[in-house]
């Protein structure tokens, strides 16, 4: 769980979106791996492998395929649904926080709950879904 730890610890110090960010969670949670460049000095590329089996990677390397969790609501909710099936997630802006956002998840029994308050949603609810996952994997194992 070290490096989900590290990952949350670079969530909780981020202040906006943040594109390497997307792809350390792609990586970390959602199925993606890293591809060597295609020419030296080139981009790293991300791919996955699709529900048939095949491995889909970008045409010319780099991060295209990955989702922008940090700045997408859509796509942080998506990660949510995917990574965390079952799972509930509550988003609202806080009077709490002031302009920041808080985000909830929650699960059955045994019931798992982590939150987050962030200055985006998409922020709020990346870091409430990997605080999520580091108690369930916690809860496992």
């Amino acid at each position: 769980m070290a490096d989900l730890l590290d990952l949350i610890a670079r969530l909780e110090r981020a202040e906006g979106p943040d594109r390497e960010l997307d792809c350390q969670i792609a990586v970390a949670v959602d199925g993606f791996y890293e591809l060597p460049p295609k020419w030296e000095g080139g981009p790293v590329g991300y791919g996955y492998t699709d529900a048939e089996g095949t491995p889909i990677h970008p045409g010319h390397g780099g991060d295209q395929l990955v989702r922008r969790y940090t700045s997408s609501i859509d796509a942080a909710v998506s990660l949510a649904e995917r990574v965390l099936p079952g799972f509930g997630i509550s988003i609202e802006t806080h009077p709490v926080y002031g302009d920041w956002w808080y985000a909830s998840v929650f699960g059955r029994i045994p019931m798992t709950i982590a939150n987050a308050h962030k200055q985006t949603g998409p922020l709020a609810i990346c870091l409430a879904v990997l605080r999520a996952l580091d108690q369930k994997g916690s809860s496992n194992g």
